[in-house]
C-alpha cells in the first residue's frame, strides 16, 4: 500500500493498514507527518510513532509518476529522489480546501489555513 500525503487522512489510512498487518509506505513532501496542521515538534513525534508501528515513512519527497500494468492496475511509483516503489494500491491524501466561510463575522481569526 502506498499513501501519498501524511496529514490526518494519510496518517489514519497508514494506521488502519498497519492494524491489518499490511505493508505501507507513506510519501510526504514535508519534513514530518502532520507538519502543516500541528507543526514540526508534534510532526516529529508522529513520525516516530508511525515508524515504530512499521510504516515506511519517506519525508521530504514527492511522487513524480505512477506507473501501471497494461491491464490498468498500479505497478510502481517513482519518487523525487530517483527511487521507485512497487505498489498495488495507492491512496492520494493531499488535503482539502478548508470550509471557513461560515466563520466570517464570528470574531475568530480565520484564514485560508483554518
Amino acid at each position: 500500500m502506498l499513501v501519498i500525503g501524511a496529514g490526518f487522512t494519510g496518517s489514519e489510512v497508514a494506521s488502519a493498514c498497519r492494524e491489518r498487518d499490511l505493508a505501507v509506505t507513506v510519501v510526504e513532501r514535508g519534513p514530518t507527518p502532520l507538519v502543516g496542521a500541528l507543526g514540526g515538534v508534534i510532526g516529529a513525534v508522529a513520525a516516530d510513532l508511525q515508524r515504530e508501528h512499521g510504516v515506511d515513512l519517506r519525508c521530504g519527497l514527492t511522487v513524480t509518476r505512477l506507473e501501471g500494468h497494461r491491464n490498468g492496475r498500479l505497478r510502481r511509483a517513482h519518487l523525487s529522489d530517483g527511487t521507485t516503489l512497487d505498489a498495488e494500491v495507492a491512496v492520494v491524501a493531499l488535503g482539502a480546501v478548508r470550509n471557513t466561510e461560515w466563520l466570517r463575522g464570528s470574531g475568530l481569526a480565520v484564514g485560508a489555513w483554518g
